[in-house]
């Protein structure tokens, strides 16, 4: 199986990235760390605001964002923080489950947002992409609906990633193509690999 991850920060094009590595290859199939930190926030909403607003000692409900299974960021960082300093490799172990239930031929995490994450990636085989939005001017794009300083924003900085692709706001023609550009690159260097493993290391 190949293994990707997509990093790092909030609202940079992972997605869309991932979307289109799965129209080049529709055997790729998409897993997210995020999704869980979500699935479990959406069935624990009722009793994770009242903690979350005891947490930030504010009787305010935090910004809503639609979302197809969660509305809340702030909730979804905060949470996901909490759970991960209680146990580092919570969200980990989720998706490594999902991918050795699966076992698909290839496989895109689409929101590596730390180091243990990258490093889940890189000891099963797999690679790391940073997709990098940029404003008109020049300067990296920051998500304003979300802490610039929280880890899930700082925590791969200074990470060397195996491969980059940035492209200005709004230019998804730059951003497609190199996208598939990285993705040839990877495929094609582990057309000769064996390995295939249900075993995934978590650490």
């Amino acid at each position: 199986m190949i293994l990707i991850g997509i990093g790092s920060k909030a609202r940079q094009g992972k997605d869309i990235v991932a979307s289109v590595w799965k129209e080049a290859i529709p055997e790729l199939k998409k897993y997210s760390f995020a999704e869980e930190i979500k699935l479990y926030c959406r069935d624990h909403h009722d009793q994770l605001l009242p903690e979350w607003q005891r947490h930030h000692q504010t009787k305010h409900m935090p910004f809503f964002k639609e979302d197809s299974i969660y509305n809340y960021p702030a909730i979804l960082q905060w949470y996901g923080k909490w759970a991960q300093d209680k146990d580092e490799n919570v969200w980990i172990r989720k998706v490594a489950e999902k991918l050795a239930a699966d076992s698909p031929p290839i496989a895109a995490i689409t929101d590596v947002r730390y180091i243990l994450e990258a490093q889940f990636v890189r000891a099963n085989g797999g690679f790391m992409v940073e997709v990098l939005r940029k404003n008109p001017a020049g300067s990296r794009y920051i998500d304003p609906t979300r802490d610039p300083f929280h880890p899930t924003e700082t925590g791969l900085d200074d990470y060397t990633f195996d491969y980059t692709i940035t492209a200005r706001s709004g230019d998804l023609v730059s951003l497609k193509t190199k996208a598939l550009g990285v993705l040839k690159n990877i495929v094609s260097s582990c057309a000769n690999v064996d390995g295939d493993t249900n075993d995934y290391i978590v650490f």
